[in-house]
Parts: C-alpha cells; sequence; structure tokens
C-alpha cells in the first residue's frame, strides 16, 4: 500500500468513527419558514405549551420541566395566576425601543423573560433585556428569571456574555429531558392530538440540533478539506472509468441484441441500462432492464436481467401493472427474487431473472433472447385479457 493510500484509509476510519444519525422528518419541519421566522414560530408553540390553562391538556407540565430546569431555590409551585408576553418591546430602556424579547412570562411573584436561540447566534444585547426587566418588574415581582433557550450550545464567548447581563442558559435538550421524565403524570388527562403535535415539535428541534450539533464531524472537514477534496476527485475517476466501460459494453450488446431478436425497439437509458418494453401507453406495460454490476474493481463482473414494470403517466402503478403477469412469470421463473417495490412506493416491481458473470457475453445474449421471447408472447396474451 503506498503512503497516499494508507493516507486514504486511515481518512476513512477517523470517518467511520463519527456518528451520524438519520434525520426523520416531522411534519413542522416539512412546514418550516427561514430560520428568523421559525424561531418566531417555536416560541408561539413554547408559550402554548408553557401555558397551563391552555387547551392541550398538559396543565403545568412544560412549566413545571422549565422551572426544574432553572437553578433556584425552593420547591416549585404551580402557579395561581400566569400571563404571556410574545415579542416584549425594551420599551423601559429609552435608547433601545426596537429591541423585543421572545417570550415573557409572568407567574405570581416571578418573572420569566426566555431569549429562544434555535439556528442564529447569540447576537442580541442581553443587557438591554435585563435593564427592561429589572425596570418594569422592579415592584411586586420578587424573582425574575432570564433565560437563553437553545438548540446550538452557546460558544465560550456567548456564554460569558450570557453571564454577565444575568442570564442562564439552558438547552433544549436539557428541557426535553425534563418533560418527558414527568410527561407519565400528564398523560392520561391530555389531548391526544396535542400530544402527537408535541411530539412532532419535539422531533424537529432535535433534527435541528442533530443537523447544527454535529461538531465532531464539522471538525473532521474542516481539518481535513484537502485530502477529501482529493479522495472525493479519484473517487470520481474510478467511477467515471467503470462507467465508460460499462457503457461501451452495453452499446455493443445492445447492437448484438438488436440483431439476435430482429428487434430494433431495444434501447439503452443514461448509458448503461439495456432494455425493451411491451404493451406501451397501456396500463399493462412490462419489460426487460439489464446492466453490468462491478465488483472487486471490476466493471463487467457480473450482468443482471430483470423483468420489470413501472408506474406509468396515467396512475397506474407498476405494482398494478405487475399483476396480470404474475402468474406466467411466477410459474417460468419460480426461484428468482422479486421486489415488488415496497421500499420505492410501488413504483418499480421487478424480478431477477439472472445473475450471469460479465464475461460470457454468448451466455448473456442467450438468456436475453429467451426472456424477450418469453415476454414477448406473454405481453401480446395478456393485452387481450
Amino acid at each position: 500500500m503506498t503512503m497516499e493510500m494508507k493516507k486514504y484509509q486511515e481518512l476513512l476510519d477517523e470517518f467511520l468513527k463519527i456518528p451520524i444519525s438519520k434525520e426523520e422528518k416531522t411534519f413542522m419541519g416539512i412546514c418550516q419558514y427561514p430560520t428568523s421566522r421559525f424561531e418566531e414560530i417555536c416560541s408561539r408553540v413554547l408559550a402554548f405549551y408553557f401555558n397551563p390553562n391552555e387547551e392541550h391538556g398538559f396543565r403545568d407540565l412544560w412549566f413545571r420541566a422549565l422551572n426544574q430546569c432553572i437553578k433556584q431555590e425552593g420547591e416549585y409551585c404551580k402557579p395561581k395566576n400566569i400571563r404571556f408576553i410574545l415579542e416584549e418591546h425594551t420599551s423601559c430602556v429609552e435608547e433601545c425601543e426596537n429591541k423585543r424579547i421572545d417570550i415573557l412570562i409572568e407567574a405570581d411573584n416571578t418573572v420569566y423573560a426566555i431569549e429562544n436561540k434555535i439556528g442564529a447566534q447569540l447576537y442580541n444585547n442581553l443587557k438591554v433585556y435585563s435593564e427592561h426587566i429589572e425596570k418594569k418588574y422592579k415592584e411586586n415581582f420578587i424573582k425574575k428569571k432570564k433565560i437563553v433557550l437553545t438548540a446550538h450550545a452557546l460558544n465560550s464567548i456567548e456564554k460569558q456574555k450570557a453571564i454577565q447581563d444575568g442570564f442562564e442558559e439552558i438547552s433544549y435538550k436539557v428541557l426535553f429531558e425534563q418533560v418527558n421524565s414527568i410527561l407519565g403524570d400528564y398523560i392520561v388527562d391530555c389531548n391526544v392530538k396535542q400530544l402527537t403535535f408535541m411530539i412532532d415539535f419535539m422531533k424537529t428541534i432535535n433534527n435541528k440540533m442533530k443537523f447544527m450539533g454535529n461538531r465532531e464531524l464539522e471538525n473532521f472537514f474542516s481539518q481535513h478539506r484537502e485530502e477529501v477534496e482529493k479522495l472525493i476527485y479519484h473517487y470520481n475517476e474510478w467511477r467515471n472509468d467503470i462507467t465508460k466501460q460499462q457503457t461501451e459494453a452495453i452499446s455493443t450488446l445492445c447492437y448484438d441484441i438488436k440483431e439476435k431478436t430482429n428487434d430494433k425497439s431495444w434501447w439503452i437509458w443514461s448509458g448503461w441500462d439495456l432494455g425493451i418494453s411491451f404493451n406501451d401507453n397501456t396500463n399493462k406495460r412490462i419489460g426487460i432492464e439489464s446492466s453490468y454490476k462491478e465488483e472487486n474493481n471490476d466493471p463487467r463482473a457480473k450482468f443482471r436481467i430483470y423483468i420489470t414494470t413501472w408506474n406509468n403517466q396515467k396512475g397506474t402503478s407498476a405494482l398494478d401493472c405487475w399483476k396480470p403477469y404474475e402468474s406466467d412469470i411466477i410459474k417460468k421463473y419460480k426461484d428468482c427474487y422479486l421486489d415488488k417495490g415496497e421500499n420505492n412506493e410501488n413504483k418499480r416491481v421487478y424480478l431477477l431473472v439472472a445473475e450471469i458473470e460479465g464475461s460470457k457475453t454468448e451466455e448473456i445474449k442467450n438468456k436475453l433472447y429467451e426472456c424477450y421471447s418469453f415476454l414477448k408472447d406473454l405481453a401480446v396474451k395478456v393485452s387481450y385479457v
């Protein structure tokens, strides 16, 4: 192994150690606005859940969870009076009247100021927010809780800034952990529909945290940018060479099979897929697809032949196209692998008729001819049914 190859191997080994989770789509995530608007929407959702009197049926679940996250003295007590303000203008600080606090909660003798940060950096003037709270609530409100709620952990500079201005950082991760830890006390009385919405909201934020919070992956690409780019370049060169050899072989094979079957309808799709179809423009379209498969650096190690149906433009699914042919095809090719498209929403149904060594050209052409003759006769038969 050359030094360069060894370096690439070490690079891949390091990459494979990085945990990468697949994002599960949520309804809220699908419908989301750009980041700034998304934070505003999430603030509204949070205000809804923090309010014990709303119709979600969770009572004080979220408000209690929030308080369990906060460093405070004494035990939690459910508030008797609670009021929510979204986008509170900092009017008590004259030179900064256009600044707004995302969520303000007045609960008995305590006020909560929450700055909601999901995507953007903490550029907000927290000192102004703090002065506004101190001036507006200098009477009757004994306790003042100032919170930065984060999906992505604050960096050291942001954290220091928050602490200096009297704010405490609470992550969505910790908040959700607290919600989940006490959910059992509330789930019996909750609105089932709202429970579904709540879970979707939490998964949406969790997806954001996974996407933005994988610092290990970000650091890997930052540190190995040049090596990764070279590796991608060499991979693409290798992949292009394989494709070139496969397309050349498919082109030759297409010419030969047209001659052997005396049928000029054979086509090549994207250079590598050799095929033909019958009963086109009907709800019974069926065909043959075939291609080479690379193994052990041999571009033509295997040749695969499939009988296939596809979704059509008239709205007929591949599975419905397949059904009129199924019994006859299974009878002839009873030991072959059949995929009815469960993993591709039935856009394509296929049966693997044969996998032949790529070097056995005559055997490949004979099998294509056999499959063609069988399917052509069957297509005529089905067309009259």
